[in-house]
């Protein structure tokens, strides 16, 4: 049953995959469709050649589909165990195109044996098992890697809880959680608080995001930087930009996000 629902739920790459294998695989059939068409007379013939053609290469790309499907779920199993489902299914598909071989070749030359289709099933599971070895083999260096990343001993830097900003001889520490926005225009930078206090600061924005809580400040566009906490309502425009609306704290211009962040901003207010 799990094997089945595999199937079902292919994604559409699989569906290319198992077709363009089929052409590949379907070449030689190709040229010899040619030789036969302009070798055999009448129309009956040349009817039953199309559709014995026809139907070599869905059962090809069927073969294909159904072992690059399941090789999503043999990534975690032995090459051998690989190489045997996908045999099988091999060789099931082409017990299936034998007795249609077998009949066809009483109306038009071709082997009726099947001698050619062994061999192309025989290269289908060979391409399937291989594309199956070296994704499981990509999956388990990105596993490593992010083992690596996690590495015990080494320890996250923490994000600063205040932004220090210089005002005269002074510096004052104003706490992360206590700013709504940190907007930017030709090139200086002001942070104003959620009760409406603002200074002028020297940071970049890029260099101010480095510093911040990514689950708590989101970079909405050139200009802003938002707070969560800040946020009121979020109104949708026609060109697929959002507004955002923040009680009772005056912004220099409207905050919007841009359309090509508007998806990621949503997931990260509904985090």
């Amino acid at each position: 049953m799990n094997s089945i629902a595999t199937l079902r739920h292919a994604s559409p790459a699989d569906i290319r995959t198992a077709l363009l294998t089929a052409v590949i695989i379907s070449f030689p059939n190709i040229v010899c469709l040619s030789y036969e068409w302009a070798c055999l007379c009448g129309t009956e013939c040349r009817i039953l050649i199309v559709a014995y053609f026809i139907f070599r290469l869905l059962l090809f790309a069927s073969a294909t589909y159904a072992q690059t499907a399941l090789g999503k779920k043999l990534r975690a199993s032995s090459p051998s165990r690989i190489l045997a489902v996908n045999s099988g299914i091999s060789a099931t598909a082409y017990l299936l195109a034998l007795p249609v071989s077998v009949a066809v070749s009483k109306y038009i030359p071709t082997d009726a044996r099947g001698s050619i289709l062994v061999f192309q099933f025989m290269v289908i599971a060979i391409i399937c098992s291989s594309k199956t070895f070296i994704d499981a083999y990509k999956s388990a260096l990105k596993q490593k890697d992010g083992k690596a990343e996690q590495a015990p001993g080494v320890a996250e830097i923490p994000k600063p809880s205040h932004l220090l900003i210089s005002t005269g001889d002074r510096i004052l520490p104003v706490q992360t959680d206590s700013i709504a926005f940190i907007y930017a225009s030709n090139r200086r930078a002001s942070v104003t608080t959620l009760d409406g206090k603002t200074y002028q600061y020297g940071q970049s924005l890029d260099q101010t995001m480095s510093v911040l809580r990514e689950d708590s400040f989101f970079r909405v566009n050139k200009q802003y930087i938002i707070s969560k906490k800040a946020v009121a309502e979020i109104t949708v425009w026609f060109d697929n930009r959002l507004l955002i609306k923040l009680p009772g704290i005056e912004t220099p211009e409207p905050v919007y996000v841009s359309k090509n962040k508007a998806s990621q901003f949503k997931k990260w207010m509904a985090q």
